[in-house]
């Protein structure tokens, strides 16, 4: 496995770990640079980064997103694989009238908090080239292909429910349920960001915590971001589904956004999307522990 991060890193700063042959710019203001994790630079962004918060109230880099890459004999030996929606649509279903009842959500941190109307949009929302995509409240929605594909090929796990566009029902995409849930072991990394920093100014101090208030103390939603491959328990696997979602979250509950589960699948079900072009899923390798 072959692990990158790329950082947007502003080029105010970036004279402190980049030469200005380094890394390609984005504009006038950040510079994308791609590390991989063995790079001694790596961990100096971490500090720096801190460094410039805690002196200047500034900040190294804006972004970071983390790929890995595998060799078809790691994915290939994976029983489980996490899909990781690549599409994510610039809308939510709050601000489409999508009724959410928060008396099942968790008080902490605002997971589980149960959907109890069809997903509605004031206008249509298209998947573009991809047959999946994701709100920024965390729905998925699907093509008519990608039904089709799970019903010809009898895969189990999945409910296909209707999307309303104004008053009328959609016939060509869908919002995805899962119907069996798996447990996410403690072994998978959360944090803000790589280095395991979370910033923030109390009473008038620009200060710097190893914690993630993102995680939840009774383990609803395991941290901000998801920053390893992900652990699961074996004892959980159901063994009726080809598709999965973890019964913890992880993100926030912030404005629009809501905490997000984690999707999985057969090794089976990954190569029958491969072989019939359903376009939308990163895979990454799982990893099963007791």
């Amino acid at each position: 496995m072959k692990e990158l991060y790329e950082f947007r890193v502003l080029n105010k700063y970036s004279h402190l770990l980049f030469n200005d042959n380094e890394g390609e710019n984005i504009g006038s203001l950040v510079k994308k640079v791609i590390l991989d994790t063995s790079s001694p630079i790596f961990k100096q962004i971490g500090e720096i980064n801190n460094k410039l918060w805690l002196e200047n109230h500034a900040f190294l880099f804006t972004y970071w997103e983390c790929k890995r890459t595998y060799t078809n004999d790691e994915i290939l030996s994976s029983e489980i694989i996490h899909l990781d929606i690549r599409k994510r649509l610039d809308t939510d279903g709050d601000d489409a009238d999508n009724a959410y009842d928060e008396t099942f959500a968790c008080p902490i941190c605002g997971a589980h908090a149960k959907q109890v109307s069809e997903l509605r949009f004031s206008k249509r929302n298209w998947l573009g080239k991809h047959d999946v995509s994701m709100t920024l409240s965390g729905e998925v929605i699907v093509s008519k292909k990608f039904r089709d594909f799970i019903e010809n090929n009898h895969l189990k796990g999945l409910n296909f429910m209707p999307i309303y566009v104004g008053k009328n029902i959609s016939e060509d995409c869908f919002q995805l349920s899962f119907l069996k849930e798996l447990t996410v072991s403690e072994k998978t990394k959360f944090g803000v960001n790589p280095f395991g920093h979370y910033h923030d100014i109390i009473d008038g101090k620009y200060l710097c915590f190893n914690t993630d208030p993102y995680k939840c103390p009774k383990g609803d939603n395991l941290g901000k971001c998801i920053l390893s491959e992900v652990y699961i328990k074996e004892n959980s696997i159901p063994t009726d589904a080809d598709f999965i979602v973890s019964k913890q979250t992880y993100g926030g509950r912030m404005n629009l956004f809501r905490p997000y589960h984690m999707f999985f699948c057969t090794q089976r079900a990954m190569q029958l999307m491969k072989e019939n072009g359903i376009k939308g899923f990163d895979y990454e390798v799982t990893h099963i522990v007791n």
